[in-house]
C-alpha cells in the first residue's frame, strides 16, 4: 500500500513538473524565444507612427527575447522564400515601431523560410526603403503604379494577377 501511494505521489510531482514547464515556455510558434510584446490583432491592433519619416505601421509580432532585445518578426502564411517586398513591410514596421520602442532584430517567416534582416540606423533603413516609401505614396493619392516584375514566373504567385494591367 505504502509503495502505490509513494508511486503515485510521484507521478503527480512529475506531471506538476511538466505542466509548469509548459505554462513558462518561452519559444513562440514563430521560431524566437522570448515574450511576445505585441501582435497585430486587426482594427483594435495599436499604429505605430514614425512622424519623421512619415512611415505607420503595425507589425505582426515584436518579441523581447531572453536578453532583453526587442525583435520584429513579419510573419507570412505562404511557403516559399522571402520577397523584397517582405522585406520592405518589415523594414517600414521597424522605423514606426522605433518612434515609440527600440527594435534591435528582425525577421521575416515564412512557412519554411525564416530570414533575419540586419537592421542599420533609422536613416540608413528609409534610404533602402525609400523609393517604395515614395511609390506607395503615390498609389495612396490615386496613382496607378505601373511595376512590373522582370521574371514572368512571379506572375503566377502574385495576389493581383488577376487585375494585372501588365
Amino acid at each position: 500500500m505504502m509503495m502505490a501511494f509513494l508511486i503515485a505521489f510521484v507521478v503527480f510531482v512529475a506531471l506538476l513538473y511538466l505542466a509548469g514547464r509548459r505554462s513558462h515556455r518561452t519559444s513562440s510558434p514563430l521560431g524566437v524565444k522570448g515574450k511576445i510584446i505585441y501582435a497585430d490583432q486587426g482594427r483594435k491592433s495599436k499604429l505605430f507612427i514614425n512622424r519623421k519619416y512619415g512611415i505607420t505601421a503595425k507589425p505582426d509580432f515584436i518579441i523581447t527575447t531572453p536578453n532583453g532585445e526587442n525583435m520584429m518578426v513579419e510573419y507570412k502564411s505562404r511557403t516559399g522564400r522571402v520577397y523584397q517586398s517582405d522585406i520592405v513591410q518589415l523594414l517600414a514596421s521597424v522605423l514606426a515601431a522605433r518612434s515609440e520602442m527600440p527594435i534591435h532584430r528582425a525577421v521575416v517567416v515564412t512557412k519554411g523560410t525564416r530570414r533575419e534582416i540586419e537592421l542599420g540606423s533609422d536613416e540608413h533603413i528609409f534610404r533602402e526603403i525609400s523609393k517604395f516609401v515614395l511609390l506607395a505614396r503615390r498609389a495612396q493619392e490615386g496613382e496607378i503604379i505601373k511595376i512590373f516584375s522582370s521574371h514572368p514566373g512571379v506572375c503566377r504567385t502574385c495576389s493581383v494577377a488577376n487585375s494585372c494591367q501588365r
